[in-house]
């Protein structure tokens, strides 16, 4: 049997079993959001309570990645109720001044992708649609014009941040122009690109954090280290943000410069992966002791991968679609979880590498799961996370 043939069933098995995890918890927990399990004792199992957390499209967006991966109409119809009950949950926080105004950031897309993105082109709900709307406009508002980047973040003190995870919120703008055909969202979702990729990846394929910008001139006044080590360092899911949020913007727009960034970035990826077994640790800069993974970088770089792959010259791509194997894999055989002990999957996640806690993170799931869908010929599944509108 050809190894492509081999990896395919590989995926398809796996995914199966990730299915029949995920469906259990859902049955266990109804409408509760998950968000992360510290299985390990070094805090608390959580929940998310609060609407307007950015967390709280990934379990949702498992559902509906369920709904569009399984052929039981039972299932399919379980899955869609419960994820379109979820996405109204999070009307306090689109609609509601307070949830809203003061608790929405620059991670709109991560919440609205997964659930009011996908729900539309799954099930053309209209009100899903106006709800991804909404969010785009909000993630439009943060645009700063003098400086040509979207602001992180709310408080005064913060106005010229901007953080590497924002390029995995920009499908949120491409898609709203595709849907609606004004320009204006992609055309910021281009610059805030564009600023990043010139200012963000530094020339070795690494990434910054947080950078913080004139707010006046855009110019460049300092880094910081953020989730990661430290400033310098190269924190591992930043590093799975930029592959993953530069080949959305490239299938975006097309510009070629954005998809040469996503290879320069992975090529760092996997360099540094490998020295830990494919199994990222959370900063690639960071001391040797503690010893700190994060399988959740490795899903999501693997899914970016596995884009990068399709996007490609037919000689490059094995490069990449190997390369996200070697990470799935190790995954599996070190992370993944397919007991009845935890309600999530994937172990071995950080939140920062400041809290020295390793635990199951709910979107090292969502990643994963999509990731393993790529490789079944499943397409992206329902989020069009892909930037495409496809």
């Amino acid at each position: 049997m050809a190894d492509a043939e081999m990896n395919r069933i590989w995926a398809a098995e796996t995914w199966k079993r990730m299915e029949e995890k995920l469906h259990r918890s859902l049955l266990k927990n109804g409408d509760k959001i998950l968000y992360t399990i510290d299985k390990n004792g070094d805090g608390e199992d959580r929940y998310t309570e609060r609407p307007s957390c950015w967390i709280n499209g990934f379990w949702p967006g498992i559902l509906w990645q369920l709904y569009q991966g399984t052929g039981d109409g039972g299932r399919k119809a379980l899955y869609a109720e419960h994820a379109k009950r979820m996405e109204k949950m999070l009307d306090k926080a689109l609609f509601e001044t307070e949830e809203g105004f003061e608790g929405l950031h620059h991670d709109v897309g991560f919440m609205w992708v997964p659930t009011s993105a996908a729900s539309y082109r799954l099930t053309k709900d209209p009100a899903s649609r106006r709800r991804a709307l909404v969010a785009a406009n909000y993630l439009a508002s943060r645009w700063n014009p003098d400086g040509g980047f979207l602001t992180a973040w709310n408080s005064k003190e913060k106005e010229g941040w901007s953080i590497i995870d924002t390029m995995m919120n920009l499908s949120l703008l491409y898609w709203a122009s595709e849907e609606t055909g004004y320009e204006r969202f992609a055309r910021i979702a281009d610059l805030h690109a564009e600023k990043t990729m010139n200012n963000a990846v530094r020339p070795d394929g690494s990434v910054i954090h947080i950078l913080h910008y004139d707010v006046r001139t855009g110019e460049a006044l300092e880094s910081f280290g953020g989730q990661g080590y430290g400033v310098g360092s190269s924190w591992s899911r930043g590093q799975a943000w930029a592959i993953y949020g530069f080949m959305v913007s490239y299938l975006g727009t097309g510009r070629q410069e954005y998809l040469d960034t996503a290879k320069r970035v992975a090529h760092y990826f996997l360099a540094n992966a490998a020295q830990s077994g494919y199994v990222p640790h959370v900063d690639f800069r960071s001391p040797e002791e503690p010893v700190l993974y994060d399988s959740t970088a490795g899903a999501i770089a693997a899914s970016g991968m596995l884009m990068l792959a399709e996007a490609v010259p037919e000689l490059e791509k094995g490069l990449y679609r190997n390369g996200a194997l070697l990470m799935l894999k190790a995954l599996e055989k070190e992370c993944c979880d397919f007991s009845e002990d935890t309600d999530l999957i994937l172990s071995k996640g950080a939140e920062a590498y400041r809290y020295r806690a390793q635990k199951y993170i709910v979107y090292g799931d969502y990643y994963y799961l999509e990731a393993l869908g790529r490789l079944c010929g499943r397409g992206i599944f329902s989020t069009g996370s892909d930037g495409s509108g496809r």
